[in-house]
This record gives C-alpha cells, structure tokens and sequence, in this order.
C-alpha cells in the first residue's frame, strides 16, 4: 500500500524524522496559499485529504488496475477486517 497526499506528497518518501504534525500543518498552510486562488477560479478545494491517493498492490502490482471501482473497495475493505479483527 501506498498513500500520496495532496499537501506533502508520498508519504513513504518521507524521512520518518520529518513527518511530524509540525511538518504536515506547515505544508498544509504553504499548499492553500499557492492554491488559494486556482481553488476560488473551479469553486473547489483541490487540496486536503479528500484528494489524497491510496494504492493497494496484489504480488507487486496495482489493484486498481485488475478490478472496478466497487472491487477496489471490498478489496481495501477485507484488508480493514482482517487488520482489525485478525481472520
């Protein structure tokens, strides 16, 4: 699994020592500044974790790219189950 935010990017990148609330709200603060204006022209928020990217891979490749939509979701689902519940 791979998650890419919209405000500090991949995540997985990241120095474990810079990932700190600290670290995230100031580059959440520094990402609505350069977008404010792009979000006021499409009436939208184009940043925040609504817009954030969450991958799953099966033997190394993306499940996106074997299943729908609705498949992606139970995918990600079972895997929730299972981690929260352990069968």
């Amino acid at each position: 699994m791979t998650y890419n935010s919209s405000v500090i990017g991949d995540i997985t990148a990241l120095n474990k020592f810079e990932f700190n609330n600290e670290y995230i709200l100031n580059n959440f603060q520094k990402k609505l500044e350069e977008k404010k204006l792009e979000e006021i022209v499409r009436g939208q928020s184009v940043i925040g974790p609504h817009r954030d990217d969450i991958s799953y891979y099966i033997n190394g490749s993306e499940a996106k790219k074997f299943a729908f939509n609705l498949e992606t979701i139970v995918f990600f689902l079972t895997l929730l189950r299972v981690r929260i519940f352990g069968n």
